[in-house]
């Protein structure tokens, strides 16, 4: 009894089945069709697209070191049907610019590559229904030198500061100098070599801060290496005192002077990561003659470091006896 149900079931089934899969299949025709009408219809407008073509410098003589930065790349914004636009950014058809070195070599050192030329190398590469709209760089000068080099200091371009109760125990730049390849006249100029700028490095607490940073270009220049490595070490200052002796200064020769105490203790602050003990020959105490007014009188001192490391020297009695010996 239910075998006749189950058939009927399963051909309507089978038909709606086979209905709907025809309907579906028709959908994609028409939906793939009007795709590539309007995919045609697009390609078909004119439109704008900026492309990169490669550059190269060729033709560099080997006894010849260019110093200028060449960009790689050129950005070209062109104008044309979108099938053309197409065949530049998805094809092979555009090969590097090539920029022959034999043709900008000037006296001077230097040499410009001007719009116009940049546009013509450029144009050779592209359908004559192609339009170029802007390009960039727009032009660049080549520098070069047969081989003049020299070395020049390194100087960080920026303020280095430590933060409070803190200061710079050390700052290093690695290496110290740089050789810098340029013509004659573009070398009389650089008296030192500037790193980039360095704004963040204030109120530094913690040690050390290491980083390398690029230098700074020079027109018509090239540095070898052309980045350094910088490294500043912070310490904080610990108060420290010391038992100095008394010396007396600009006493007649023959004359005989007591001074008491003949020790005073200096206080100072040191860095606290010094490896170094200070001794009392660190500092200076002195007591002069010349200021005394009767045989039996008061001294006034005067302290001085003589270890630059040794901070702030102060003087923990101000006078001393001094007597002076008949």
């Amino acid at each position: 009894m239910d075998k006749p149900k189950t058939g009927i079931y399963q051909t309507v089934r089978d038909f709606l089945f086979r209905l709907l899969n025809k309907e579906f299949l028709i959908f994609l025709f028409f939906l793939a069709l009007s795709g590539i009408f309007w995919l045609a219809m697009t390609l078909n407008e004119t439109m704008e697209k900026e492309i990169s073509i490669p550059l190269e410098v060729t033709n560099v003589p080997k006894d010849v070191m260019i110093t200028s930065e060449i960009h790689d790349t050129l950005k070209v914004t062109v104008r044309d049907k979108g099938y053309t636009i197409g065949s530049y950014v998805y094809g092979n058809s555009i090969q590097p610019v090539k920029v022959n070195f034999a043709n900008y070599a000037r006296s001077g050192g230097h040499g410009v590559v001007t719009t116009a030329d940049l546009l013509k190398l450029v144009r050779n590469q592209l359908d004559k229904s192609t339009s170029i709209v802007t390009i960039k760089p727009e032009k660049f000068v080549i520098y070069y030198n047969f081989g003049n080099k020299e070395t020049r200091p390194v100087v960080v371009n920026g303020k280095v500061t430590a933060g409070t109760n803190y200061f710079i125990s050390e700052q290093k730049v690695s290496p110290e100098q740089v050789t810098v390849y340029a013509s004659e006249e573009v070398m009389k100029n650089i008296k030192s070599v500037m790193t980039a700028p360095v704004n963040d490095l204030r109120n530094l607490t913690e040690d050390p801060e290491k980083r390398v940073v690029k230098l700074e270009p020079i027109a018509g220049a090239k540095f070898d290496p052309d980045q350094v490595t910088l490294e500043v070490k912070v310490d904080v200052y610990q108060n420290d005192s010391i038992e100095v002796p008394v010396t007396v200064v600009n006493a007649p020769e023959g004359r005989s002077i007591v001074v008491v105490p003949s020790i005073v203790k200096v206080h100072y602050v040191r860095p606290s990561k010094a490896k170094a003990k200070f001794r009392a020959t660190d500092f200076r105490v002195e007591a002069d003659y010349g200021e005394m007014g009767t045989p039996s009188s008061k001294c006034r001192l005067k302290v001085k470091s003589i270890n630059p490391a040794a901070k702030t020297p102060k003087l923990e009695v101000e006078e001393v006896n001094c007597i002076i010996k008949q």
